[in-house]
């Protein structure tokens, strides 16, 4: 769900703040700090932990974002569509700010990927074909796979620089995972077949109850 000013009133009274670590982060923090007015201190980086403007900022794995706020280390979080997705903690929001960042695609083989975009592409036609489709953020795809009502079985699959060579081993030629131009698909032996969600710079915040707490 998209910030609302309300969302972005609660996130500027704020005093704990928690920053991603990943460098790839970087248009993240930025688009927070356009929309809240926040500024994040330079000095967050070599210290991980510091505080200014009566505020505290302390850096955070991208991937434990949604559980430290659920757990109650900060009051505010920075992240991203699939990490709050994938982390799936009952006890807070996402909200999406700015433009779509990159996409969560399918990712194919250069000899399957014709085949795999036709599958994805008319999947509504095939509603007894099961295909495994191993993913990097495996409950992200599953979620997208329901919503869509895609006969895809999720498992995980590190994408990394022996994707390609891990890949044609053990026989899974298509992955699902971020994309942003699409060299690094094609470095790897592999064509962006499918877009499976956009992915936006998400706010995460605790869920209040009726009483606002």
């Amino acid at each position: 769900m998209r910030a609302t000013d309300e969302v972005l009133d609660t996130v500027r009274s704020a005093e704990r703040i928690l920053v991603p670590t990943s460098k790839d982060s970087g248009a993240g923090i930025r688009t927070f700090m356009e929309f809240t007015g926040i500024e994040i201190p330079d000095a967050i980086w070599d210290k991980e932990y510091v505080e200014s403007d009566g505020r505290s900022f302390r850096l955070v794995r991208p991937g434990d974002m949604p559980s430290q706020i659920a757990a109650g280390w900060g009051d505010v979080g920075i992240s991203s569509t699939e990490m709050v997705e994938e982390a799936q903690e009952p006890e807070v929001n996402g909200y999406a700010i700015g433009n779509v960042v990159c996409r969560y695609s399918v990712l194919a083989m250069r000899e399957v990927a014709d085949e795999w975009q036709d599958f994805l592409v008319s999947t509504s036609r095939y509603p007894k074909a099961t295909r495994t489709l191993p993913a990097s953020f495996p409950r992200y795809l599953n979620s997208i796979a329901a919503v869509r009502d895609l006969p895809l079985v999720a498992s995980p699959v590190k994408i990394s620089g022996k994707a390609e060579a891990t890949m044609r081993v053990n026989g899974d030629l298509a992955v699902a995972d971020r994309a942003v131009t699409g060299t690094t698909a094609a470095r790897m032996g592999a064509k962006e077949v499918y877009t499976l969600a956009p992915i936006f710079t998400e706010i995460v915040i605790r869920r209040q109850d009726e009483n606002g707490n």
